[in-house]
């Protein structure tokens, strides 16, 4: 769940290399999960409702959910998840919500510094609220960007820009890391330079300082030790921390809906119906497809970082796989980035990190037959347990056909 609660760390080789192959499953895995909340029918309600909103200019939709629905949303859920963090760890409510509203929306330093779970059930606890975090504040949101109307056109943008029709799959590799390697950092850097650079003028940092705690904040890599203190500094991070989720679950999901993805998926075998199929597809996406992934982006990314920082290639390349896999503790303890630049790259590293295993991985799941199998056996299971549920999802699916709504990949809601 991007958190360091533990201390620990593998020191032998065969370790190692086991923690990045259990790490880039557990990757693989929450991308199914991130797919599967995006399929629930509360998702499905929620891009109706946001895609009438934006009727006649979509981006009024994409822009009240990530203005102001999510930061609502996180902001409930923090004062719910606050009660038990306040009575396990004996913290005061205010503290104890300030820590759930940072593990909501990635911006842990909301917090005093003092509120840190120091019991086993604490912390607990703690991963607990982080995977309802991560469910909520980006496999919603990615589920509700999916079925917006305006992603069936942006999916096609590249394409359309580069005068491309029908292309093969090698083309349609180049044009994904094209728009994942270029498109990503430009749809984010007015978050991290515009946002960084109002706070530091609120907080006096030096902007550069500035620009690496919203970055880091964003990716949820400890690469800053700046807290702001004023109130309005505080509440600023908050919602600009809400809203730079809001913007990574639409790009997660931009790049999730791009050509490549469904074509790579029925590549590897994802279209064929039946559960052993399926389980073929998981097998070839979770240990062989990502993998191989991290380790090549691994290869160039530590070369470009191995320059500015003096580091040897090995702990270099160690270091953006542990990134990568969301393990950093696969690199050596001494190895970490000390200059502006190097930080900066590491969290365009971070930033490739979801948009590759997670949003290539959920993309990859959502375009998947056994997704749609899976869909299908837990709406039958949800007709004996609760038919009017059911009847609210046949509802919004006849509505939708009503809408017209053209969704990118299978459709699945």
């Amino acid at each position: 769940v991007f958190y360091v609660l533990t201390t620990k760390a593998p020191v032998s080789e065969a370790s190692r290399v086991l923690d990045f192959f259990v790490s880039s499953t557990a990757l693989g895995l929450f991308s199914w999960f991130m797919a599967l909340i995006g399929a629930l029918p509360f998702v499905d309600h929620t891009s109706s409702f946001l895609g009438r909103v934006g009727e006649g200019g979509h981006s009024r939709g994409f822009i009240l959910f990530i203005c102001i629905v999510s930061p609502l949303v996180n902001l409930f859920c923090a004062f719910v998840f606050g009660v038990p963090l306040a009575l396990i760890e004996g913290w005061s409510y205010y503290d104890a919500v300030l820590y759930a509203e940072g593990l909501m929306v990635h911006c842990p330093s909301l917090a005093p510094a003092s509120a840190a779970p120091t019991s086993t059930l604490g912390k607990l606890v703690v991963l607990l609220i982080a995977v309802y975090g991560l469910a909520i504040a980006i496999g919603w949101a990615v589920g509700v960007m999916l079925a917006l109307p305006c992603m069936d056109t942006i999916s096609k943008l590249p394409n359309r820009l580069l005068g491309l029709q029908n292309p093969g799959l090698c083309v349609q590799a180049a044009v994904f890391s094209l728009s994942v390697l270029i498109g990503v950092p430009i749809l984010l850097a007015p978050i991290v330079f515009g946002g960084g650079a109002i706070l530091a003028s609120l907080e006096g940092w030096k902007n550069e300082d500035a620009f690496v705690y919203v970055g880091s904040n964003l990716v949820l890599i400890p690469l800053s030790d700046l807290v702001p203190t004023s109130t309005g500094a505080r509440t600023f991070a908050y919602f600009l921390s809400s809203i730079s989720l809001g913007v990574f679950a639409f790009v997660v999901a931009a790049v999730g809906a791009l050509p490549f993805v469904d074509a790579m998926t029925e590549k590897i075998g994802g279209k064929v119906k039946g559960y052993a199929a399926s389980f073929v597809f998981s097998w070839n996406l979770f240990l062989v497809f990502l993998p191989a992934v991290s380790l090549f982006v691994g290869l160039v990314l530590g070369g470009i970082i191995a320059g500015p920082e003096g580091w040897n290639f090995e702990d270099s390349f160690l270091y953006v796989v542990g990134i990568l896999v969301q393990s950093p503790s696969i690199a050596p303890a001494s190895v970490a980035p000390k200059t502006a630049g190097a930080k900066l790259i590491v969290i365009l590293a971070a930033i490739y990190s979801v948009c590759i295993p997670v949003g290539l991985g959920a993309g990859m799941i959502v375009a998947s037959a056994g997704l749609d199998e899976a869909a299908g056996a837990l709406k039958e299971r949800l007709k004996h347990a609760c038919p009017c549920l059911v009847k609210q999802v046949d509802d919004a699916e006849e509505e939708m056909s009503d809408m017209e709504v053209p969704l990118p990949g299978k459709q699945i809601y």
